[in-house]
């Protein structure tokens, strides 16, 4: 429970950093994957995602299309990290074929336009417009700060449930 607050509160120090030097600063790359890595720890499939029955999966995967600046960041910050029990794993994907076995998919700006609802799967995006095309969660830039806004519906219909906490930090919420 600590540990939670704790990187709930490290969540709320890239939403409004102090002031620091710059050669301490994180880079927009590393603030985008701590917050990644922070949307798989504060959302979790249904009990009854029938693709979570059969197995307890050992892995938690993250899915990327590209393999760029930001695939080496989260690399980097999640470093021997594990979302609960699971331990993380980077994979690429090239189609909509290879999303069977990942529980977060990174898209950006608009790769796989309009993805349907793929149960236990967890759509982030940056995107303009990403949360009304039916993703899940959006990052944005506002007022120089990286922020994000959650589609609950979405996030619903794919059998997910996203954290009174993570709702709570949000600066949009769509249930449309």
């Amino acid at each position: 429970m600590i540990a939670g607050f704790a990187i709930l509160l490290c969540l709320l120090g890239c939403l409004f950093p102090a002031a620091a030097p710059a050669a301490t600063q994180a880079s927009e790359e590393e603030v985008k994957a701590a917050f990644l890595f922070n949307f798989a720890r504060y959302s979790q499939a249904a009990p009854h995602d029938k693709r979570r029955e059969s197995t307890k999966p050992q892995h938690y995967n993250f899915c990327f299309q590209r393999h760029d600046s930001l695939v080496r960041s989260f690399a980097r910050v999640t470093e021997g990290a594990r979302v609960g029990s699971r331990t993380v794993v980077i994979t690429r994907i090239d189609r909509l074929a290879g999303l069977s076995n990942c529980d977060l998919l990174y898209l950006r700006d608009g790769e796989l336009a309009d993805l349907p609802a793929i149960p236990g799967l967890l759509t982030v995006g940056d995107g303009p417009g990403f949360l009304q095309r039916g993703g899940m969660i959006e990052l944005r830039r506002e007022s120089g700060r990286l922020r994000f806004g959650i589609n609950r519906k979405a996030a619903q219909a794919a059998g997910l449930m996203i954290s009174a906490q993570l709702l709570e930090l949000a600066a949009e919420l769509v249930d449309e």
